[in-house]
């Protein structure tokens, strides 16, 4: 194996969900339970099958989306603080993508700073990464909508960072913006 690869990069970023731990189809299990709860089980399917195929953007922009579908009678709040409720737990429990953990203990050691970036909530994030103990693999966790600017596809490519996930590599090649 070509180690330059690897020595060659000073920034990790890592998305989160099938990338770190194995809970996209989970997450979309979720989305379903909330909107069937809410609106049925013909929309908690639509929903499910919207997450699968977008699953990158934010709940809030999801939720927003499935409010227009379906109809607003729910507040936004109401989704969002359900989905939240039982999604941690889920997450924390799912299974780890196969070799991560080893990948980022040998990033470590390399002393190659890693960043977590997710579409998650920041506060969720942290507290995922924290109580799965893989804080110490990472400079900081950072949700996706406070760190996309116009300046940081250019500036990712100038400091000769290394992307993994693909939702997270979409976002910088069309140059997705969060705001």
């Amino acid at each position: 194996m070509d180690l330059d690869f690897i020595y060659s990069r000073k920034f990790y970023f890592f998305d989160f969900d099938g990338v770190i731990k194995d809970s996209v189809e989970l997450k979309g299990r979720a989305y379903q339970d909330v909107i069937t709860k809410f609106y049925g089980s013909e929309a908690g399917s639509r929903a499910m099958a919207h997450h699968l195929q977008n699953g990158g953007v934010s709940r809030f922009e999801k939720f927003k989306l499935y409010m227009k579908w379906f109809g607003g009678e729910v507040p936004q709040e109401v989704l969002l603080q359900e989905f939240s409720n039982n999604i941690v737990s889920k997450v924390v429990n799912s299974r780890y993508i196969l070799n991560v953990v080893p990948f980022l203990k040998y990033l470590k050691q390399l002393n190659i700073a890693c960043f977590v970036l997710s579409a998650t909530p920041e506060v969720e994030l942290k507290s995922i990464v924290t109580q799965l103990r893989i804080n110490e693999f990472f400079a900081e966790e950072i949700s996706r909508e406070d760190f996309f600017t116009d300046e940081t596809e250019e500036a990712i490519g100038l400091v000769g960072s290394r992307v993994v996930g693909p939702t997270i590599a979409d976002d910088i090649k069309t140059g997705a913006v969060y705001s």
